[in-house]
């Protein structure tokens, strides 16, 4: 870590560390759950994927927690990030109906053949609307608002970026992006919240 910033910021690196276990620990937790989530879905096509996982899936974005899941519920989800969804999109990913069970969900998954790709590039480019390559602070302050994670606030933006911007270049690029996912392993139970 930087000294000057340290200093300038009046902390010491363990203080730093403290902070941002505190400030981030559950916003973490809850990004590399999701993360986890699109990597679990790049299994499909091992059959690693089970009807439980669907229907967990299921219940964690449609309103009552319900294993079913209608258009609607899925663009008030997809809302929550960057991209913007066309309707045709959304009917594409409910394939053509306007609700879907995780029965159906289950078989179209596991009968449809998903090429192999990186789910954290994934997540990136996600997040990444624009195509830029990078990501701000304010990308993530948008994010952690709409999924409730909790605030950025702007006291913390430098320690944000301190310690998500690895290089040092002022954005958060692939690279930084997957540095941050596989350096921050959550604890099993934390996760599951």
């Amino acid at each position: 870590m930087d000294k000057e910033a340290l200093d300038k910021n009046g902390l010491n690196e363990k203080e730093v560390q403290e902070l941002l276990k505190a400030t981030s620990e559950k916003s973490m937790n809850k990004i590399i759950h999701e993360t986890e989530m699109l990597k679990s879905q790049a299994q499909v096509n091992d059959m690693n994927i089970d009807l439980k996982e669907v229907e967990n899936f299921l219940q964690e974005i449609s309103p009552g927690q319900r294993t079913t899941i209608e258009k609607s519920d899925l663009k008030r989800y997809l809302e929550k990030f960057p991209k913007k969804y066309s309707p045709k999109e959304i009917n594409f990913l409910m394939n053509g109906q306007k609700e879907m069970d995780a029965k159906t969900l289950h078989e179209l998954l596991t009968t449809t053949s998903i090429e192999p790709f990186d789910p954290i590039e994934e997540a990136f480019k996600l997040l990444d609307v624009e195509g830029k390559g990078f990501l701000t602070v304010d990308t993530f302050k948008t994010i952690f608002s709409n999924l409730g994670f909790g605030e950025i606030t702007p006291s913390d933006e430098d320690i944000f970026k301190e310690v998500a911007d690895f290089d040092g270049d002022g954005v958060i690029n692939l690279e930084d992006f997957k540095k941050i996912l596989v350096s921050y392993q959550a604890p099993e139970e934390e996760v599951k919240e």
